[in-house]
């Protein structure tokens, strides 16, 4: 007798199949979707710590010529850790030891998730999503001619968690490092 169609136990062994095919399709979106997440959030990270690294760069850090002189030049009064540059700042004046560690006041701010500024000093605004902070440090050697500036900017969230000091990067924290030099 030949009938047509399907038994009870190949239709079920094709569900079977079935469920396990889309258990593991819907694990692989879940992955991919946490990747792009960290990727999103690690470039974010990067490009709010070059926009720092570069308004920092860009302050007065020169030698003018005064008859024949050359004098240092050097911004000692920009804010540049409120919404838009002001005066009443610090500018490239040598930072506290911990401020890559801690919010400290001149030397960090925070940004909400599209990167717009939130604040600034000790207190985590309600809507900050990153929180951004530098050091200035003059070369021992030549103090007068050269600035370390470091730059870290990490998720609010994680800051809470890391691990102190802030040379133990966890997950999506981006830290940069730059000499500016004056040049005669």
């Amino acid at each position: 007798m030949n009938t047509r169609g399907f038994t009870l136990i190949e239709v079920l062994v094709a569900i079977a199949l079935l469920v396990l095919s889309a258990v593991g399709v819907a694990q692989l979106v879940g992955v991919a979707t946490n990747s792009v997440r960290a990727s999103r959030e690690q470039t974010t990270t990067v490009l709010l710590a070059a926009a720092k690294m570069e308004q920092l760069r860009a302050l007065d850090w020169t030698y003018v010529s005064a008859g024949g002189i050359a004098l240092e030049r050097s911004d000692w009064t920009t804010n540049v850790s409120s919404e838009s540059l002001s005066s009443g700042g610090v500018g490239l004046s040598a930072s506290p030891a911990d401020t890559l560690s801690t919010s400290t006041s001149f030397y960090s701010d925070y940004l909400d998730g599209q990167g717009r500024w939130v604040g600034s000093g000790g207190l985590v605004p309600p809507n900050a999503v990153y929180v951004r902070r530098w050091a200035i440090e003059p070369i021992a050697t030549d103090p007068s001619r050269a600035l370390v500036i470091q730059v870290l900017v990490t998720t609010v969230q994680q800051d809470g968690r890391r691990v102190r000091p802030w040379t133990t990067r966890t997950g999506t924290e981006a830290a940069l490092v730059s000499v500016l030099t004056r040049k005669k």
